[in-house]
């Protein structure tokens, strides 16, 4: 019984220094104050349809589609805001000839096995 609490213990340990690693993440961040407003004007709704008498499992039902719904599209459009453009990821840019480019291909394979024809810019 102990060895699964400290297990647990350090399980949430490990959560959160992934957690504080990622505290400047914008998606992150954005997606904390998201789902923050969002559950505080859910929780207000419910409370006033509740204080109404119009609040039932139909309306409930409703709800959780639309925050299903929501939970999808917020989880690809993060994968997306997440992923690094090629502009904004400097290890992608490539000097061919004094030009800067941008390249998904690493210099061993673009030359064909000459690492010395590009540089790449860090």
């Amino acid at each position: 019984m102990a060895s699964k609490v400290q297990q647990a213990k350090k399980a949430l340990k490990e959560d959160g220094k992934k957690l504080s690693k990622n505290k400047d993440n914008p998606v992150l961040i954005g997606n904390a104050v998201i789902w923050g407003i969002a559950t505080v004007a859910i929780g207000y709704g419910a409370y006033r349809k509740h204080s109404e008498g119009k609040l039932d499992w139909k309306l409930a039902g409703a709800v959780t589609g639309i925050i299903g719904g929501f939970s999808v599209v917020d989880y690809f459009g993060s994968k997306y805001v997440a992923k690094p453009l090629p502009l904004m990821n400097p290890a992608a840019l490539i000097r061919v000839d004094g030009c800067l480019r941008t390249s998904s291909l690493s210099s061993r394979q673009a030359t064909g096995g000459n690492d010395r024809a590009f540089t790449v810019e860090v």
